[in-house]
């Protein structure tokens, strides 16, 4: 069973109001995941030198395959659950982003740069071959959610949804190429005044909701600060484009407003005028418990937007944290398969009562390496292994 968080949210919230209006003006479902392993992006740097060929061509990983197969049910599961009550009612915006890194994971190499002596042409085929690894597994990802949506009965020809990958971020890789192109490394500040300058003025916004302590100081703390910003991006998007600002009535309950309470409007939402109406923006994310400290800090940003001088909304934030199918000895230390995955070297499956159930015996005969479809037919059944393996080779994952 997944665990589910959202501070603020009452037991007898709908998703629309007495009158039959919607609760919210949007709503969001994201999710997000992570590249290769940990182990496989430690060995493309260790031996003194960056080693792009260990990351191009690569077989998925076990970690990537998992995570596509359970993140894409567990993201079907809930936007059939929540899409389908808007068909025919009332133009809300339905989303779902699916958020990949690339450019984050220059961090990892930043302070061996000056060490190393890495050229910025190193530097840049190895970040392209990132950026290959995460547009190749985002079309996986997104076929895997279209498909789950299609068997429960929302297929994308209704068009009740929109599907986004990973905003912005292009706009902080093409600062990487722009930099390594004329043999230079990327600069925070240079990355920094690129985001500000986004149109749709969602960094901006966000930027200014920040302490000063927590603003960043280097590339990396820009991009673990990135995936907060995804979180709260579409509620600060709902502020944004409601173009007004706050009303006498909004101002007090700005005032009176506590952390952690909720704004109950007094009357009911319509699907026509929302005037003296602030923006309520719906953001689901759906994630590993391990990524609890971004959703934690988006929160914090959430509590401040009603009480923004310039583009208030009042949005919910529902976290979703999905139950782990993959354990790491037995789970005793409830280590991440990221940081343990032993792919592209795969156990051996050769001890029939260790790994049998029951007409296996013939392995202990015929040793052979599991495959990483293996675990995924045996967690999630041989057709979400067959279209997996299928999708992957479709984007030129071998």
């Amino acid at each position: 069973m997944p665990h589910i968080s959202c501070p603020g949210l009452q037991s007898e919230d709908s998703l629309f109001d007495k009158d039959g209006g919607p609760v919210y003006d949007s709503v969001t479902v994201l999710t997000g995941m992570c590249l290769f392993t940990r182990k496989v992006l430690d060995e493309s740097v260790s031996e003194g030198f960056l080693d792009t060929r260990r990351l191009l061509g690569m077989p998925p990983t076990l970690y990537e395959v998992e995570k596509v197969a359970g993140l894409s049910s567990a993201i079907a599961d809930i936007a059939a659950l929540v899409f389908p009550k808007y068909d025919g009612k009332c133009h809300v915006p339905l989303n779902i982003i699916l958020d990949l890194p690339t450019w984050h994971y220059y961090q990892s190499i930043e302070d061996r740069l000056q060490n190393r002596g890495y050229k910025p042409s190193e530097v840049m085929d190895w970040i392209e071959a990132i950026m290959l690894r995460s547009q190749q597994l985002a079309g996986v990802l997104k076929r895997a959610v279209l498909h789950e949506l299609d068997r429960r009965g929302v297929p994308s020809s209704r068009r009740l949804y929109h599907i986004q990958i990973s905003p912005e971020s292009s706009l902080v890789d093409d600062a990487f190429r722009e930099a390594l192109k004329y043999e230079k490394l990327p600069c925070l500040d240079d990355i920094l005044e690129t985001l500000s300058s986004s149109q749709d003025g969602s960094w901006r916004q966000f930027y200014s909701l920040l302490p000063d302590r927590d603003k960043p100081q280097s590339i990396k703390d820009l991009s673990h600060l990135f995936y907060v910003f995804q979180v709260v991006r579409p509620a600060l998007l709902a502020g944004i484009r409601s173009g007004k600002q706050p009303s006498p009535t909004e101002s007090a309950y700005k005032d009176s407003t506590r952390s952690g309470e909720r704004h109950h409007p007094t009357s009911g939402r319509r699907c026509g005028s929302k005037e003296n109406q602030m923006p309520r923006p719906l953001v689901i994310g759906v994630d590993d418990r391990s990524e609890r400290k971004i959703y934690s800090k988006a929160h914090s940003i959430f509590l401040k937007l009603p009480k923004s001088p310039t583009y208030p909304a009042d949005p919910t934030l529902v976290q979703v944290y999905t139950p782990r199918r993959v354990f790491i000895d037995g789970n005793r230390k409830g280590e991440r398969l990221y940081w343990n995955d032993p792919s592209p070297v795969m156990p051996v499956l050769s001890d029939g009562k260790a790994y049998g159930d029951g007409g296996d015996a013939e392995y202990s005969k015929y040793p052979r390496e599991l495959q990483q479809i293996d675990f995924i037919a045996k967690l999630y059944g041989a057709e979400c292994a067959d279209n997996i393996q299928r999708w992957s080779k479709e984007v030129g994952l071998c």
